[in-house]
């Protein structure tokens, strides 16, 4: 059996270790240098650092994604009510007759159990059927704005 020094005691080499050089260990033809503790620490937080990096960018990223979304429910919401606002003034301008959709009658539209017969929340409901939907989409969609711009400028600070 083969000697090899480690750390300067004199040990037998297992057989499938080859003793390279001094510092130098080869398994199997891979080449390993020993490490002293300090180094394989120094290592080992510089992998911790690289995880936690590579954690933080993720997480950023997702943010990032739920302020794309945000805004994109800014569009949607805030472009829906402005079309049901432009239906009603065009609707009114033709025939003279006011047609008002509230919160409410979207809500009955999208198949919502409590709109159709509530049972509790009266007040909210008779809120609700007093708002009308294009305001009501309008203000959700300004809502989720301002959401993403406050996730947006906390992620400008951070990055």
């Amino acid at each position: 059996m083969k000697k090899m020094v480690r750390n300067g005691a004199v040990r037998d080499a297992p057989p499938n270790w080859v003793v390279a050089a001094k510092g130098m260990v080869v398994l199997r033809n891979i080449v390993l240098p020993e490490i002293s503790k300090e180094s394989f620490m120094s290592g080992f937080a510089r992998f911790c650092k690289q995880c936690f990096l590579l954690v933080y960018r993720f997480v950023v990223g997702v943010l990032s994604f739920l302020v794309i979304i945000g805004l994109s429910l800014l569009g949607i919401l805030f472009t829906i009510g402005l079309f049901i606002f432009g239906w009603q003034i065009y609707v009114y301008f033709r025939s003279g007759f006011r047609v008002s959709y509230s919160i409410i009658d979207v809500l009955k539209y999208i198949n919502i159990d409590w709109a159709h017969q509530p049972s509790d929340w009266i007040g909210f409901y008779n809120m609700f059927d007093s708002i009308p939907a294009s305001l009501g989409l309008m203000v959700v969609g300004l809502i989720f704005a301002g959401i993403s711009h406050a996730f947006a400028d906390s992620l400008d600070r951070k990055v």
